[in-house]
């Protein structure tokens, strides 16, 4: 599986990097993917995984429509 061209890791290390003193770093970062986190579950998003097991799913539904009309078309004629 690919990786997406921006993470939410790249976005809290950039973050933490613009913060002075390491135990801030840390403090902040932690509270940001928390915010991140919460902020998506909110979102009703999906896996890669799940996107591309229903988008095949899909294909393999629009080729038997396909056959099921090809299959209609030959039997009323």
């Amino acid at each position: 599986m690919q990786k997406p061209p921006f993470s939410i890791e790249d976005f809290l290390k950039q973050a933490a990097e613009l913060l002075p003193g390491e135990a801030a770093r840390d403090d902040i970062q932690k509270n940001l993917r928390a915010l991140i986190q919460s902020m998506l579950e909110k979102m009703d998003l999906v896996t890669r995984a799940e996107f591309d097991a229903q988008k095949e799913k899909l294909q393999r539904c629009q080729a038997q429509l396909a056959d099921l009309e090809q299959q209609l078309k030959a039997l009323s004629e």
